[in-house]
């Protein structure tokens, strides 16, 4: 992925980043309700800022 606008007051430098992340998605009658994710925002910020 390689950011396209500021992030976290960093700006986009056209480099690439990668990252992992956990998605949690809540179902009910076939539909999705609710979205939450984590991910290692430390990692990004490193690959930004470097």
């Amino acid at each position: 992925m390689s950011p396209v606008k500021e992030w976290n007051g960093l700006t986009p430098t056209g480099k690439s980043v990668a990252f992992t992340e956990i998605a949690f998605y809540r179902v009910q009658d076939g539909k999705f309700k609710f979205m939450s994710y984590l991910m290692d925002a430390d990692s990004v910020r490193r690959q930004l800022a470097g």
